[in-house]
């Protein structure tokens, strides 16, 4: 059905750090300046114009989806952790960041390590004009904790991914916590969402994905019946600037969410499973819409 490669890079850093509460534009859109002058054939033209296919043009510029006209989802996603607040951290601090790699694309995992390593290089953030907020990559890690890139060496070898089908039913009955780690768009009803909802979202994130990098058919059914018990709300306007874009805003929400289930078919534990690795709700791209899940 689809395969997907999870991925987390320790990033230590050599300089004092500031940093917004929000990373998910910065490393997003910090990536791909330095995935553009390092993979661009020819600079003189723009993507429309340039018949090269290329790993920028896939991540930031394709307009088009295989099935429909809208823009398609990422095929290689950054996930950094929210902190809700700017706040400093001193020189030799650490941070982890996720990334998602789905289908074929992991073989473009050398490109985004090169990419980053050059971003640490001239630094993250507004910080960066000051000569701060710059790091190295001390280590690049597969979802069992095993390097596949240190001091400067990439072992494709040690790479794996999940194939999405095989994942197991979640194993949850009575209660369930779930955590959202990175923001949430809700597009409507708000915060929290139900869980027939919340499963819901991680389907329409799945098929997008699935039309997109891998084959197969999601089945539309599925059975649950949840009722919310306990909800801490967090309400955040997150704001992105870019080039092709513009300023965006998103209103989003963190938080935590404690279900009570009274029924749930194992089609919607499967889709609970999914939703642990690639979240749920719309963009992806920026790293919203990834939570924890907990029994209770």
């Amino acid at each position: 059905m689809l395969e997907v490669t999870p991925i987390s890079s320790l990033l230590k850093f050599r300089t004092p750090v500031t940093l917004p509460y929000w990373l998910g534009s910065a490393f997003r859109g910090g990536v791909g300046i330095q995935l553009r002058e390092s993979c661009c054939v020819y600079p003189q033209l723009s993507c429309d114009e340039c018949s090269t296919h290329c790993v920028y043009y896939d991540l930031y510029e394709r307009k088009r989806q295989k099935k429909g006209y809208a823009p398609p989802p990422k095929p290689i996603v950054f996930v950094p952790p929210f902190f809700g607040r700017q706040f400093m951290l001193k020189e030799g601090s650490t941070l982890k960041l996720g990334m998602l790699f789905f289908g074929e694309y992991v073989r473009y995992l050398p490109h985004i390590i090169f990419a980053l390593t050059k971003l640490g290089n001239k630094g993250i953030g507004s910080g960066r004009c000051y000569g701060l907020n710059q790091f190295d990559v001390a280590d690049i890690m597969n979802y069992e904790g095993e390097s596949v890139y240190k001091d400067g060496v990439v072992n494709m070898e040690s790479v794996k991914s999940v194939e999405i089908s095989e994942l197991e039913p979640l194993d949850v009955g009575g209660s369930m916590l779930v955590k959202f780690r990175t923001p949430v768009v809700i597009k409507q009803g708000g915060f929290p969402p139900s869980l027939q909802k919340l499963i819901q979202m991680i389907k329409q994130r799945l098929i997008l994905y699935v039309n997109e990098y891998g084959e197969g058919r999601i089945d539309s059914e599925f059975e649950c019946d949840a009722e919310v018990v306990l909800s801490k709300p967090h309400f955040h306007v997150l704001r992105s600037v870019s080039s092709r874009s513009g300023k965006r805003s998103f209103y989003t929400y963190t938080g935590e969410v404690v279900y009570r289930i009274n029924t749930i078919d194992e089609k919607a534990r499967w889709l609970l499973s999914v939703g642990s690795l690639i979240g749920a709700g719309p963009k992806s791209s920026f790293g919203l819409g990834f939570f924890d899940i907990s029994l209770l």
